[in-house]
Order: structure tokens, then C-alpha cells, then sequence
């Protein structure tokens, strides 16, 4: 299987590779019954809760570097937005040159 997938993506396949992943990943649905020794799944559920609320609660939230934080952001993507600015036309240029029946490879059936 892996030998088949690397063959597709090195002589450029993307078909082929498509179809592998399909396979790939209708063989990895397998679902554990236990997770860090709990079984029922209620049990389960309050552990990824926990660990979630641990997780979650690790960083500290400051106003200020929030603030910071998307002020930043904003710069950065008016920078780049102003360097490559795209029209209403080149959007549909662009989608007019895509081939019709294609899909997205997103690999929903």
C-alpha cells in the first residue's frame, strides 16, 4: 500500500494518489475502546473534558496582549493584502479557467 501511494505521488499520478488515500483511509477507522486505562464512555468523555479544561486554562489571557496581538495581525495582512490585490475580474478570469467536473480532492463521496 505505501509502496503504491509513494509510486503515485513520485511519477506525479495525483488520480492514483487520490485513490490510495481512499483506501487508506477506509482501513484506519478503527476506534479504541479504552483511553488512558478508562473504558466506559462516559468516562471517556469526562477525561477528554478534563483534559480540555486543563489545557484550555494553561495560557493566560491578557487584554493588552490581545491588543497587541491583532494589531499585528491587521498590519501584517494589510501588507500583504495591498502588495497582491485581487479584482472581482481576476477572480473571474481565474474561475473560468477552471475545468468543469473537477473535483476539489477534498474526497467527499
Amino acid at each position: 500500500m505505501n509502496a503504491r501511494f509513494a509510486s503515485s505521488v513520485t511519477n506525479n499520478r495525483s488520480r492514483d494518489v487520490w485513490q490510495e488515500v481512499k483506501r487508506i483511509r477506509r482501513k484506519c477507522n478503527n476506534v479504541s475502546n479504552v483511553v488512558d486505562g478508562v473504558s466506559n464512555a462516559d468516562d471517556i468523555a469526562e477525561l477528554f473534558a478534563e483534559k480540555y479544561s486543563t489545557l484550555y486554562n494553561s495560557v493566560s489571557y491578557d487584554v493588552n496582549d490581545m491588543s497587541d496581538i491583532r494589531s499585528e495581525l491587521n498590519e501584517f495582512i494589510e501588507c500583504v493584502t495591498s502588495d497582491h490585490a485581487a479584482t472581482g475580474i481576476d477572480v473571474l478570469c481565474a474561475i473560468k479557467q477552471l475545468k468543469a467536473g473537477k473535483s476539489d480532492g477534498s474526497l467527499d463521496e
